[in-house]
């Protein structure tokens, strides 16, 4: 009996110190992030990563039937963990029936399962405006996307944008030598911008190499930094309202995504609901796909669930 009560007090002293790691993960992802390379690896990783040796805990709790400290410390730690995914209480704000414009941003990873079905989706969904990335054909070279019938198409590069409006002003707006440009259009009564930063294992040199994460994911950061600025610098030469929205592959927390929230708002943090994650498309643990907005109020945000990419969808629901 007694060793059993040991071993209680020892998981009690354990969740504490998981308690005060959680916390610092948090400071470390939030507030000091892309400023070292080992903050911006704790930013960049899938934060559920850091919830795996909470739940083994917890799980060690109820076997030895520490359920008093189980209730003490569920609590902090819950909410700590709500913190760190970034999860979204509903908006229960009211929401204007009218004037309102509806954007689909998708990577379909160049549509492996077909056009097809990445039309019927957007048939389904019936966006105003779809921004997609990935919509070239490496293999073969070409495109895969092909006209909608109620929609003006604009493509450059891997980028494609579809909208219901006429579609005037088409600009590629360079972001970095290591990433692709973005594509900027006018249509709506919008400046739209679609883009789609630069990747990790287009980064890594070998990403089985776990010790060069840190210095990976840190150079990845200033990618995207640079990138972030030439968006913002691009939407300073433009009037509002403005759309930026797609593929930034990086987390909801940090410098390179506060530098965005300066500016824009983001649409599911304004308007979401839950965690937002749409990738992997399988099982989503991180939310890198967004559509930010200035000048435009977000008044719903979700997250499509499919899998016919490695991400999922998000459909933002703005007013104008």
């Amino acid at each position: 009996m007694r060793k059993k009560r040991s071993r209680g007090t020892g998981l009690v002293v354990l969740v504490w110190i998981n308690l005060a790691a959680l916390a610092a993960i948090y400071v470390g992802g939030h507030f000091i992030a892309e400023k070292s390379s080992l903050t911006t690896l704790v930013a960049y990783v899938p934060q559920p990563v850091y919830l795996v040796p909470t739940a083994a805990l917890f799980l060690g709790l109820v076997l030895n039937r520490r359920l008093k400290a189980l209730l003490i410390l569920g609590v902090p730690t819950g909410c700590l963990s709500m913190l760190l995914l970034g999860f979204q209480l509903p908006n229960r704000s009211v929401k204007p029936p009218r004037n309102e414009l509806t954007v689909l941003t998708f990577n379909i990873h160049h549509a492996p399962s077909g056009w097809q079905e990445v039309a019927d989706l957007i048939r389904e969904q019936k966006p105003d405006i779809a921004c997609l990335q990935e919509t070239d054909r490496l293999a073969r070279g070409g495109r895969v996307t092909q006209p909608l019938e109620g929609y003006e198409l604009a493509e450059r590069g891997s980028l494609s944008i579809y909208s219901r409006f006429p579609i005037k002003d088409v600009e590629v707006v360079p972001l970095s030598p290591a990433a692709l440009p973005a594509v900027s259009v006018a249509t709506g009564g919008v400046r739209v911008v679609n883009a789609h930063l630069a990747s990790f294992p287009n980064q890594a040199r070998d990403v089985t190499r776990w010790r060069s994460w840190p210095r990976t994911f840190a150079t990845m950061a200033r990618i995207h930094r640079r990138e972030v600025e030439q968006l913002i610098r691009h939407d300073e030469t433009q009037p509002p309202p403005t759309i930026v929205c797609g593929d930034f592959n990086g987390p909801p927390r940090g410098e390179v995504y506060g530098l965005m929230r300066s500016r824009f708002a983001d649409s599911f943090e304004v308007s979401g609901t839950g965690l937002g994650f749409t990738f992997p498309s399988v099982l989503p643990v991180q939310r890198i796909d967004y559509v930010f907005a200035r000048d435009l109020q977000p008044l719903e945000a979700k997250v499509i669930r499919t899998t016919i990419s490695d991400h999922r969808p998000l459909l933002a629901r703005l007013r104008r």
